[in-house]
């Protein structure tokens, strides 16, 4: 998902200045060693990675599993218990098909706050699976990514060249990748704000 961000943010830069500034706070907050508390009050970037994992999120057999009607799924298959089809769903997000990096941001401020977090685990955000089987390693990925994403915001412009746009998914071993003419660039991030 840290990959999926990042290519977020090189095709929608729109967002950068918001999620910079909010990764400024955080750090300085802490005086720049961030925490686990820290991350977790990053609302914003919060967000950003949930609508991204949103719109892209595969799933893969880790295991050999005997389901109970019989059917043998080998290590590696490829399913979607209905990611897709929920996720793009206008029942449950509205203009299900067009990325927002703040929408469930403006869901929290309508609704409970931890409904809407990166590592909550719903019937109508499958990401990270729902119910006792929901990824136990959610909470370590969404810290491991909101600390690299932080660093990257406060040390480098990201942003993809002239004219070129997100670009078309493609899989490999359970891998969303770019394909092999995607560019995307960075350049030291410009540090006159102050960070």
């Amino acid at each position: 998902m840290l990959t999926q961000t990042l290519f977020e943010l090189a095709a929608q830069p729109e967002y950068i200045p918001a999620l910079r500034k909010e990764a400024l706070e955080a750090a300085e907050k802490c005086n720049w060693q961030l925490d686990k508390a820290t991350l977790w009050d990053m609302v914003k970037l919060d967000n950003f990675i949930r609508e991204t994992h949103r719109l892209n999120s595969p799933n893969l057999m880790i295991r050999d599993t005997k389901l109970s009607n019989g059917m043998f799924l080998p290590k590696g298959t490829k399913l979607e218990f209905a990611t897709h089809a929920i996720h793009h769903d206008e029942d449950f997000f509205e203009n299900a098909e067009q990325f927002d990096g703040f929408r469930f941001l403006r869901m929290r401020e309508k609704d409970k706050e931890a409904k809407h977090h990166y590592v909550t685990a719903r019937k109508d955000y499958l990401g990270w699976g729902v119910g006792k089987s929901a990824c136990p390693g959610r909470f370590l990925a969404d810290i491991e990514i909101k600390l690299i994403v932080a660093y990257i915001l406060l040390n480098y412009d990201l942003k993809n060249p002239p004219g070129q746009e997100r670009h078309e998914h493609s899989e490999f071993e359970n891998q969303v990748r770019l394909p092999e003419y995607y560019n995307a660039g960075t350049t030291e991030a410009d540090k006159a704000g102050g960070y």
